[in-house]
């Protein structure tokens, strides 16, 4: 397996394992941080008092933040399983588009949706509080993290299928190469005009 790929696909798999710990950790903001803080992630919110509760899902902009990181996380694990080289367990002669660019897709994808989420999250969010703004903790932080990778592993996989550096593979070609055998059976079986 080329060089490329095997980055293309640690950098894939960090960024799925990312977005895991932002989607199951409290740490997005933290509201009334002076007097009773609570943490609040996207899909639960801590306090001290009552323990942790998943957030009310009657909120539209956060449940738009949420389906935004959602949709980049089924995204980038999508990109990490068009990375794998799956060539040694199933034999396919035709692959109409190369694994480079598929994965470079759903990375940019991925991306650009954890982009948007973060773009929501800070415009109307955290706008909705007149008195006291929320403080962001680290998930969110590491939420730019991750739309960072995910532009810099598509860009990489561009890369990678602009100067085909995965490899001269059924994956990079659109039709595997045909035998001699084969084409004097084709030849033999159109019908001449002349």
């Amino acid at each position: 397996m080329a060089l490329t790929r095997i980055i293309s696909y640690v950098m894939t798999g960090a960024n799925v394992f990312l977005h895991v710990v932002v989607h199951t950790s409290p740490a997005w903001t933290v509201y009334r941080p002076y007097t009773s803080p609570n943490l609040v992630g996207l899909w639960i919110i801590c306090s001290k008092e009552w323990g942790c509760n998943p957030p009310e899902m009657n909120e539209a902009n956060m449940n738009t933040v949420r389906a935004f990181m959602a949709t980049a996380l089924a995204s980038s694990f999508v990109a990490l399983i068009w990375s794998v080289d799956w060539e040694h367990i199933v034999h396919c002669n035709f692959v109409f588009v190369p694994k480079a660019l598929m994965t470079a897709i759903f990375n940019f994808f991925a991306g650009i949706c954890v982009f948007v989420s973060l773009m929501v999250f800070e415009f109307t969010v955290i706008q909705e509080f007149e008195e006291v703004h929320p403080r962001k903790k680290w998930a969110y932080y590491l939420s730019m993290v991750i739309c960072i990778l995910s532009f810099l592993t598509g860009i990489l996989d561009l890369v990678s299928y602009k100067y085909m550096l995965w490899g001269m593979g059924p994956s990079n070609i659109h039709v595997a190469p045909e035998t001699e055998d084969q084409i004097a059976k084709q030849n033999a079986q159109v019908p001449r005009l002349l």
